[in-house]
């Protein structure tokens, strides 16, 4: 599991996460394994998130999540293709 995995169930847990209950339907296409538990969309996955990755940050930073390094930005498509 990631480390991103582990602040999302962390923060969801102590209730800093609610859920709205809005979920979109399954999407038969390529990215359908591409879901945000974040935001409850299909199109990115929650490592990928700058919203969740924000939201993190800002609870390290206020010491909610000791323990904790900043949730740093991944790199861009192209580097990944580079250095996989």
């Amino acid at each position: 599991m990631y480390i991103i995995e582990d602040i999302f169930s962390i923060l969801k847990n102590k209730g800093f996460i609610q859920h709205r209950g809005e979920q979109q339907p399954l999407q038969p296409s390529k990215e359908s394994t591409n879901y945000c538990k974040f935001h409850q969309r299909y199109g990115h996955l929650l490592h990928e998130c700058r919203s969740f990755r924000a939201l993190a940050n800002e609870y390290i930073k206020k010491g909610f999540l000791t323990g904790y390094k900043k949730v740093e930005e991944l790199p861009s498509k192209s580097m990944q293709a580079l250095f996989p």
